[in-house]
């Protein structure tokens, strides 16, 4: 208890085990890591009783090496529990949903530095996707204009290679950072010239790339959807132009389904380049944005 409230909030039950795995370890209470484990029982009220909680769910987490917990430790740092306050209502604590996913895949045996894996299902659901990626919506779905989500701890942990390492999955997300960098530079050209908006285009065009890769279903689609993205961008990437090779095997049968996570991913941890990508990223959809154009 001595940590506080904002300590003790956590996104779900991987989640929840793998923080007191890594308070025991950090008070030097776990000599072999291998063994440890902890059993999580996580409560709910099931839809035909409001009477009682119920068990729904029963998770053992085990964190088998010291990479694993360092790199959850950076994940909880970078993507911390924050209090939102507003105006004439009560305040909540928002819970990022990144380090349950990272605490889910350390605790199967997935190598530590594959810690992305499952993102592309993460995100699938709306709400979920939408926390993540920056809006919040109340219990009846409406957008509450709050800008909340992990887009910065996700780019703080691409840009550590200690936590996203060299290889082809960095090359990866780098060249889809310079990609969409270089579609909203066009986008960007296009609202001058046409004095439109280009916090909705912008908008318009994140959506329409989010939905793209999200209902790749195999090798193919997913290669036909991120050629296209790459190919929008006009002009030789720099990331892929030593990279290529090594890049082409996340697009094969067997490898697609990381492709298409890190595909999300690279969208969801952009960093903006500019106060107006900042500002066009973080509009709600069907915001204009107060000026208009750029």
């Amino acid at each position: 208890m001595q940590y506080g409230v904002k300590q003790l909030h956590a996104a779900g039950s991987a989640d929840a085990g793998m923080r007191v795995l890594a308070e025991l370890h950090a008070a030097g209470l776990l000599p072999d890591l291998r063994s440890a484990q902890c059993r999580v029982i996580s409560f709910g009220t099931v839809p035909w009783s409001t009477q009682q909680k119920t068990r729904v769910h029963l998770f053992t987490v085990r964190a088998s090496a010291e990479d694993a917990l360092t790199l959850y430790r950076k994940c909880t740092n970078w993507l911390p529990s924050s209090l939102i306050r507003r105006e004439g209502k009560e305040p909540f604590w928002d819970v990022p949903l990144v380090p349950d996913l990272v605490a889910q895949n350390i605790s199967t045996g997935k190598a530590w530095y594959l810690w992305y894996l499952g993102f592309a299902k993460l995100i699938a659901d709306k709400d979920r996707g939408d926390h993540v990626l920056g809006f919040m919506r109340d219990r009846r779905g409406r957008l509450i204009g709050i800008r909340t989500g992990e887009k910065g701890g996700l780019a703080t942990m691409i840009a550590d290679k200690a936590t996203f390492r060299e290889g082809p999955e960095r090359t990866f997300v780098l060249a889809c950072h310079e990609a969409w960098r270089r579609r909203m530079g066009q986008i960007g050209d296009k609202a001058r010239r046409e004095g439109s908006s280009f916090h909705d285009q912008v908008q318009r065009e994140f959506v329409r790339m989010r939905t793209s890769f999200a209902r790749c279903k195999n090798a193919t689609t997913l290669r036909e959807a991120v050629t296209d993205f790459w190919a929008r961008a006009g002009g030789p990437i720099a990331p892929l132009q030593q990279g290529w090779s090594d890049v082409l095997i996340l697009m094969d049968e067997k490898n697609w389904r990381t492709a298409k996570d890190l595909a999300l991913l690279a969208l969801a941890s952009y960093k903006p380049a500019s106060k107006d990508e900042e500002a066009a990223l973080e509009a709600e959809p069907g915001d204009t944005g107060k000026g208009g154009t750029t």
